[in-house]
């Protein structure tokens, strides 16, 4: 009865409306039609633009140097405190997207590199899109091509759409 009541008193402030509303009905039928397509399997994590940063840092750095990949390389990478970037990368080994080992320090998983290889070519051609036709900076075009990596896949693919259009 509470998780009902809760339910409803959410959707009021939300939708403006109960459950039944229309509002409410558009949302729903919205977020399972843009939502992750049917066969794909979910991340247990919440993917945000930060989450997606890290994932990638690693992923560069995995690939770019002789050593290790190290919290400090990542923190620097990133521009971050090195206490930052701990945390972070404790949280993406705690969902299993990250593999930390004193051998080979931090490296992607399976789920990690798959993310990653999702997301990589959408953030090229985003990052290009905003830099040659909107004439943002480069760090500019970077930060809002991984801002917009994590919007609805259904804003996400409408986008780089357009942007493989226009370029």
């Amino acid at each position: 009865m509470l998780y009902t009541k809760s339910r409803k008193v959410c959707n009021e402030k939300l939708y403006g409306r109960t459950a039944g509303g229309k509002e409410f009905e558009h949302a729903l039928c919205h977020s399972f039609a843009c939502g992750p397509s049917a066969g794909s399997s979910q991340t247990p994590m919440e993917l945000t633009a930060a989450r997606l940063r890290y994932l990638m840092t690693v992923s560069a750095l995995q690939n770019s140097l002789p050593r290790k990949t190290r919290c400090v390389d990542v923190a620097v990478q990133l521009g971050v405190a090195r206490p930052t970037a701990s945390r972070m990368l404790a949280v993406l080994c705690r969902e299993g997207m990250l593999l930390q080992s004193p051998e080979a320090g931090f490296r992607l998983s399976g789920e990690g590199a798959r993310l990653v290889s999702r997301y990589e070519k959408e953030y090229l051609l985003l990052t290009r899109y905003l830099r040659e036709k909107l004439g943002l900076s480069g760090y500019d075009a970077k930060e809002a091509a991984m801002a917009l990596l994590t919007a609805p896949p259904c804003t996400r693919t409408a986008l780089c759409r357009q942007a493989a259009r226009a370029l």
